[in-house]
């Protein structure tokens, strides 16, 4: 289990995908180079959310018997995270903290052992503390 802060490094945006009525997480991470700020990167998420993304043009499929909730956030890590590929399995569980200004991604061997862990330090997932499957590797 090993730990990536923000302490430095690229600027990535995290898009968060929630089933409803689930504790299922699922996130990419976006990287452009043009990107080099949590401020640029927070501007363009408000340009994508009206569908005007300039840097990280992407498209979900649509669910299809159940509804999600997709969110956006801005990170900063040290992690070198390797590209996002459409349609990569997503195979690779991580606890993701975001809610201070250092961020903090930990690599969890399975799903219910990384709730087991959140819930050890806080009651349940929160939006900005929560386990997720991800189709990235994320070296630290």
């Amino acid at each position: 289990m090993v730990l990536a802060t923000a302490d430095s490094g690229r600027v990535y945006l995290l898009s968060k995908r929630q089933i409803l009525n689930s504790n299922m997480t699922t996130v990419v991470f976006f990287y452009d180079r043009s990107v080099t700020s949590i401020a640029e990167c927070e501007r363009e998420i408000q340009r994508g959310i009206r569908g005007q993304w300039r840097y990280y043009t992407h498209k979900f499929p649509t669910p299809k018997g159940y509804l999600e909730k997709l969110d956006y956030y801005c990170v900063q890590t040290g992690a070198v995270i390797s590209p996002w590929y459409d349609k990569a399995p997503y195979d690779f569980v991580y606890q993701i903290d975001i809610r201070h200004s250092t961020s903090r991604i930990k690599a969890m061997p399975h799903y219910a052992e990384c709730l087991r862990d959140l819930r050890q330090q806080i009651h349940d997932e929160t939006r900005h503390f929560f386990c997720a499957k991800v189709s990235q590797e994320i070296r630290f």
